[in-house]
């Protein structure tokens, strides 16, 4: 089974990627006793599939690409530069929210060549102006800033840049690193998938089994197909986790009279 990375930046080093793959391999296996697997990491530049002559920008081409060759299989980690374009800084929140959309599961890292709060104070947009005033001073200097409380204060009192701000809070974005710290982050979080994606993992390794008698809303489903529903957290992928749980609640319960 293969653990898959997507890196999505710029101007990807193709020599160092090739080097934190087999590094990711390494630490994926040692943590895997029972399996052993392979990990891949692909670069993707959306920079050459996106349309800058239209306003608002044309992501339907890159997005297009992302689903048919990304985002039908199992994810891992998403990695995802935060500043890729002079003239539109944010556009990584609208790719993270749009992988986000088909993938549930994964962990996603958005890195900076710099800490968060230098690229704030660079930018002037009302989206930067919102997340700086919510950034203590006192963690200037800290590489690793946490995305998630920090745009759920901004969310209370929303701004001008509501949608940006909306779909960096629902992307569920696991860590802000700072560039020259994204590899350990990567190692960090691929060795402590979520529970939906460990799930998932569970599944994909029986992906031929079909659900019988006993679950009407599987019947018929195989292991492969639940495990793409759990990706999304679609009606069936939520209903399979809830019950997965209660099951598992319940036998731990009789196992313990």
């Amino acid at each position: 089974m293969t653990r898959n990375v997507l890196y999505i930046d710029d101007q990807p080093d193709k020599r160092a990627l090739d080097a934190f793959q087999e590094e990711l391999e390494v630490v994926v296996n040692e943590h895997n006793a029972t399996n052993s697997f392979k990990v891949k990491v692909s670069p993707i530049i959306p920079n050459d599939y996106i349309d800058f002559t239209k306003e608002p920008i044309d992501f339907n081409t890159f997005f297009s690409f992302l689903d048919e060759k990304f985002l039908n299989k199992s994810l891992d980690l998403v990695m995802c530069d935060f500043n890729m374009h002079v003239d539109h800084k944010h556009m990584s929140f609208h790719i993270i929210d749009h992988i986000r959309k088909r993938n549930k599961s994964c962990s996603v890292i958005l890195f900076s060549g710099s800490p968060l709060k230098e690229l704030i104070r660079m930018n002037n947009s009302d989206l930067a102006k919102s997340i700086s005033q919510h950034i203590n001073e006192e963690n200037k200097d800290a590489e690793i800033i946490s995305l998630t409380s920090k745009l759920e204060e901004i969310r209370k009192n929303e701004t001008p840049a509501e949608d940006l701000l909306r779909k960096a809070v629902s992307s569920d974005i696991s860590e802000i690193v700072s560039r020259k710290i994204h590899e350990d982050k990567a190692i960090e979080l691929i060795t402590k998938p979520s529970l939906l994606l460990s799930i998932e993992h569970e599944l994909l390794l029986h992906g031929d089994v079909i659900f019988n008698d006993g679950l009407e809303a599987l019947n018929g489903k195989s292991f492969h197909d639940v495990a793409s529903e759990i990706r999304k957290q679609t009606k069936e992928g939520k209903y399979f986790t809830n019950l997965l749980l209660q099951l598992s609640l319940s036998n731990l319960i009789e196992m313990n009279n």
